[in-house]
This record gives structure tokens, C-alpha cells and sequence, in this order.
């Protein structure tokens, strides 16, 4: 199980880092659908008007209820000024709701196209990065970044977007409305807001970290629960469930305090706006109260004070309409704030998901050559590789293959034999500037990894089979290959009796890597999937570990045949494997111990001879 490093230097990124360059990353998508932005803006903006629009009818609404009270029977001309209001202000409320539920509409869509576009965009990063990144990532993590990480991201967009832009442009239309009915409580009301902002933001800062935390503690235990579902068999074999029973639990706890830090930080927003949405109303109120017994005028674009003295109708209806708007400027700020939970979680999985974009490619600078009829004459020269940087595990490793040699690698386990197939192959990179491999005299530093993997065939210890059809597995190798040519490659590899065995034959879907079929079942379809590639360089890394000694001396006929015109890379436990090699090169801590073939390493006696000899090696394996 690996441990993430990312937590602890989470806090020491920048604000720039953790705010503003994921922002960017997502308006990078956002703004391919900038018409639609634009609708929504406008939408907003409109939206606000009308609702401010309303409040401001309301006002007047008020002060023909107030001046009827004081003042007794109004002209038909007033009356039907309030009938006329009524019938706006229910036509306005329609409009409203129409073009809410719209501007929702438009912003769900653009949310949901811009996750398709990032997890397509990040499921193609994924397919061309090094295979080093999977190494050391968990299979669980990255999937998380490609589910959970992206949904928070979508979420926010759907449900913060359109809440977003109307709760701030309320904020800017009622704090004109505010300025324009009383300058001195408007002024009162801006003021308010940083102080309201002030704590907010230390809440949020605070919070920042621990939603980042939370983000990878849930890919660490996505991992975990990966790993012990598809190694299930091992666990109950070892009777280890209580042993994996307490790594969840201190996992999922973990994932507990880090979720009720975050989401307590983000809460405790939620009452202090509260808090000072009431104080600016009250203290609202209080001055309204205080101008009114001192007839002091309010000071807007309605005066009230006549003579002098302070107009009760008009401070009624004026200080109604204040309250409202002072309500409609706190509330949208409470809002806002109410959103960042989400928009936290989205601004968290956005950094996991740079993490990823920000990865180098399989692909690389120097990369221009294209293979083409392909010889299949291999150099090692000066081979020295290492993972880390710190241990070499290839030393100085020289050899030349000729064009259609098989060449048997074998050595003890860490001897460094897979790391040789996975140069080979550049799923690692030839980084020591004094090593190279050369195939047909040219550079594997300077030859593109599409092309070289075109010409090689390979059967690794690990199958891995496809969830689709035993054909559509085999056609995998060579998308053009007929049903005929498949069942002959088949039949080569001994596979054809045990796949006729079951009951839909070639036409059999398998699911979740085989698990119905034995090992040395998946490793016969891994073999028989390798005869159908036309490739010049073959390479068997333990290709039948898995199947008994009868079985692998059929697949050992199919494979001279495999093998012909081929250059050929065997790496075996079994000697009797790599007996009639051309080559055989045994390797030990990195470097090349012995290098003959098979006569002439017994002759000399030495740590082939020593392991061909071993009574590990039953008369049966030799």
C-alpha cells in the first residue's frame, strides 16, 4: 500500500497555486461554450433587476397603502396605478421563474459537457503516460480522480454557477438600491461586508487544505478497497480479513477527521453570516428609528421629511423597503459563502486532476524515428539503468543480438531480467546518457514508442484479459485478423480444445480478467493473442509459469515456429524452456554473470551449470 505524500505539502502552496491556476484549468473549458456563458451572465443580471425591480414596486405599493391610511380615499388614477403594479408584478414573477428554470437548464448542460471534456481529456492523458506513473500511483487514486474528483467538479457548476452569478449581481443592485434610498445606510451596508468577509475567508483558508486531504484519503482507500477485492482469494487463503478489517477502519476514520474538519470550518460560515446579516438589519433599523425622532431626512432620492418634520407615511414605507433591501444584500453574501462547501470540493479535485494533466507524456522530444521492415539486429551498450536515481539495477550490460536469435535470459528473482524487457520495450526510457540500445543500428532513444511497439510481440507473466469475447481478445493483437486466422493461432498455442470446451466457444464473453478460466488458460490466450501480431522482435517474460510441464512442451512446438524469423527474448524459470537458445545470458545484481549457450555454460561449470543442476530442477523441468 503506498501513502501519498501531497498532504503535507498541500499547505505550502501558494495562493495562486491553490486558487487562481485551477480556476484557469477550468475556464480553459468553460469558455468553449462562452455564448452560452454570456446568456447565463445576462440571464443573471436580469434576474436580479426584476427581483430588485419588484422590491422597489413594493416600496411604492406600501407608501399608496400608508398615504390611504393617513390620508384617506385615493383617485381612480392612483388606484389603477396599483391594479397596473399587481398585474406587472405577477407577470414579472412569471418571467422570472421561466427564465430561471432556463438559465438552470443551460448551465446543468454546459456543467455536464465540461466533465465529459475533462475525464476525456484526462482519460487519453492517462493512456500516454509513463508506466512509471502507475507504479507508484494507485489504480484506486487515479480512479478516483477520474470519478469522484471530477463529479465535485461538475456538481459545483451545476448548482454554483447560476447561484453564483444572480446572489452577485443582487449584491451589486441592491446596494445601488440601498445608496440610492439612503446614502449614510448604504454607505453602512458596504462597510459591512468586509468585516461580514473578513472571518469567511480565514474559515475558508482554513477549510482549503483539509477538502485536499479528504480528496486523497478517499483515493487511498479507493486503492485499498481495489486491493483487497482483487485479492480476495489471498486474504482468505492467509485468513488476514481481521488484519485488512483494521487497515479500513483506521483508513475510513481517517477520511472521517479529515471530512468533519472540513466540513465543520466550512459550517461555521453559515452562522456567523447569519449573525451579521441580523446585526446590519437591526442596526438598519435603529438609524431608521433615530432619523425619524430627530426628523432627520434620510438623505435619498425620496425625502422624508416635510416642513421640516418627518413624514410618518413615507418612513413607514421607506423603512420597509430598506429592511428588504438590506435582507437582499445580506442574504446573497450568506449565499455565496453557503456554496463554497462545494466549490471547495471542486477546487480540490481540480488540483488532483492537474496533478495528472501535468505529468509527462510516454512521448518525448528527441522521439523521430519511425521503424519500418525491421531486422531485428539488437545492441545493448554500456546498459546502465536505475528507477530511482540512487540504485543501479542494470550495470553496464553489453550484448549483440543477430537478426532471428533467441535469446534465454535467466538469473535470480531481482537480477534485473524484466527491467532489460521493459527497455526494451520504453514502457521505462533509456535515461544514462553513456547507455543506449540500438535496434538496426539506430538509437531506441530516438525511435517513437507507437512504432517500435508495432513491431513487438509480447507475453508477460501477468495476463490481463479484456471483459468481451475470447475472438474480440484475440482480434486485440490484429484488429483485421479473420475468425480462421484466430483459430489457427489458437490451435498453435494449444488453447483451441479448453476454449471449444466451453459452452459458446471463441464466442464465450469473459468478464472481470477471466476469473472463470485457470492461469494457465489466460496465459495459453496471452500466447495464442502473440501468434496473431506480425511483429519482427518476440519477447516471453515467464510466458509459461502458469501451465504444466505437458502443456508447456506443446506451446515450446508452437513457439519454434512463433519464433521464426523473429528475434527472440525468453525470460524462464524453467531451464528446460531456454535450452535450445541461441543465447543464453545469466544475469545476477544487474550484470551479465555468464553468456553462452546452453553446452557451453554446462561446460563451464559455473552458476547456469550450478542451476540447470539444482534439485530445484526435477528430471521432469529438464
Amino acid at each position: 500500500m503506498k501513502n501519498n505524500s501531497h498532504t503535507s505539502k498541500q499547505e505550502k502552496i501558494s495562493f495562486r497555486k491553490r486558487y487562481i491556476e485551477p480556476i484557469s484549468f477550468l475556464w480553459k473549458y468553460i469558455k468553449e461554450y462562452k455564448k452560452t456563458f454570456i446568456f447565463v451572465l445576462c440571464a443573471s443580471f436580469i434576474v436580479s433587476m426584476i427581483y430588485c425591480g419588484i422590491l422597489i414596486g413594493q416600496y411604492f405599493f406600501m407608501e399608496f397603502i400608508t398615504d390611504s391610511l393617513f390620508d384617506g380615499v385615493k383617485t381612480t388614477f392612483e388606484k389603477n396605478g396599483v391594479t397596473l403594479f399587481v398585474v406587472l408584478l405577477f407577470v414579472a414573477l412569471i418571467f422570472l421563474i421561466i427564465l430561471y428554470v432556463v438559465q438552470s437548464f443551460v448551465v446543468a448542460k454546459v456543467a455536464q459537457y465540461t466533465g465529459k471534456s475533462i475525464r476525456k481529456d484526462l482519460y487519453f492523458k492517462i493512456l500516454e503516460l509513463k508506466l512509471q506513473y502507475f507504479d507508484s500511483t494507485p489504480s484506486g487514486d487515479i480512479m478516483s480522480r477520474l470519478t469522484n474528483d471530477i463529479n465535485n467538479i461538475t456538481l459545483a457548476l451545476t448548482q454554483n454557477v447560476t447561484q453564483f452569478l444572480v446572489s452577485g449581481s443582487q449584491i451589486v443592485f441592491f446596494l445601488i438600491t440601498l445608496l440610492l434610498f439612503s446614502p449614510i445606510l448604504g454607505a453602512i451596508a458596504f462597510l459591512f461586508v468586509p468585516i461580514q468577509l473578513s472571518v469567511v475567508y480565514i474559515l475558508f483558508k482554513k477549510a482549503q487544505p483539509n477538502f485536499y486531504k479528504k480528496q486523497i484519503a478517499l483515493g487511498d482507500i479507493n486503492g485499498f478497497i481495489e486491493e483487497t477485492i482483487s485479492g480476495q482469494k489471498v486474504i482468505n487463503n492467509f485468513n488476514k480479513q481481521n488484519l485488512v478489517i483494521n487497515i479500513f477502519k483506521e483508513k475510513n476514520q481517517n477520511i472521517k477527521g479529515i471530512s468533519y474538519k472540513s466540513d465543520l470550518l466550512s459550517s461555521l460560515s453559515s452562522p456567523w453570516n447569519t449573525l451579521m446579516g441580523n446585526v446590519l438589519i437591526a442596526l438598519m433599523f435603529v438609524l431608521s428609528m433615530v432619523f425619524s425622532i430627530n426628523n432627520f431626512d434620510f438623505g435619498g432620492i425620496v425625502s422624508t421629511t416635510e416642513n421640516g418634520k418627518t413624514s410618518v407615511p413615507l418612513v413607514m414605507s421607506l423603512l420597509t423597503a430598506i429592511m428588504s433591501f438590506a435582507r437582499n444584500f445580506s442574504n446573497p453574501i450568506y449565499q455565496i459563502f453557503q456554496l463554497l462547501t462545494i466549490l471547495q470540493g471542486a477546487i480540490a479535485g481540480t488540483n488532483r486532476v492537474m496533478v495528472i494533466k501535468d505529468q509527462k507524456n510516454e512521448v518525448i522530444e528527441n522521439e523521430d524515428f519511425t521503424l519500418k521492415n525491421v531486422k531485428g539486429h539488437i545492441q545493448f551498450k554500456n546498459l546502465t539503468f536505475s528507477y530511482d536515481g540512487k540504485k543501479d539495477i542494470l550495470k553496464n550490460i553489453d550484448l549483440d543480438i543477430k537478426p532471428g536469435q533467441v535469446v534465454g535470459i535467466v538469473g535470480p528473482t531481482g537480477s534485473g531480467k524484466t527491467t532489460i524487457i521493459n527497455l526494451l520495450t520504453k514502457f521505462y526510457d533509456v535515461t544514462n546518457s553513456k547507455s543506449d540500445i540500438l535496434i538496426d543500428d539506430i538509437s531506441i532513444k530516438n525511435i517513437t514508442k507507437n512504432s517500435l511497439r508495432d513491431e513487438v510481440s509480447i507475453v508477460l507473466q501477468d495476463t490481463y484479459i479484456f471483459g468481451d469475447t475470447i475472438f474480440e481478445n484475440m482480434r486485440y493483437a490484429n484488429p483485421s485478423a479473420t475468425n480462421e486466422e484466430i483459430i489457427s493461432a489458437a490451435k498453435k498455442a494449444n488453447a483451441h480444445s479448453f476454449i471449444m470446451s466451453l459452452e459458446k466457444g471463441y464466442d464465450t464473453v469473459l468478464e472481470n480478467n477471466a476469473d472463470e478460466l485457470s492461469q494457465g488458460q489466460r496465459q495459453l490466450l496471452a500466447i495464442a493473442r502473440a501468434f496473431l501480431k506480425k511483429s519482427s522482435i518476440l519477447i516471453l517474460d515467464e510466458a509459461t509459469s502458469s501451465v504444466d510441464t505437458k502443456t508447456e512442451k506443446d506451446i515450446q512446438r508452437g513457439m519454434i515456429e512463433l519464433s521464426k524469423n523473429k528475434t527472440t527474448f525468453m525470460i524462464a524459470h524453467r531451464l528446460s524452456t531456454i535450452k535450445h537458445a541461441d543465447i543464453i545470458v545469466v544475469l545476477k545484481d544487474g550484470e551479465i554473470l555468464e553468456k553462452g549457450n546452453h553446452s557451453e555454460l554446462l561446460e563451464l561449470g559455473g552458476f547456469y551449470a550450478n542451476m540447470y543442476n539444482s534439485k530445484l530442477n526435477t528430471p521432469e523441468d529438464i
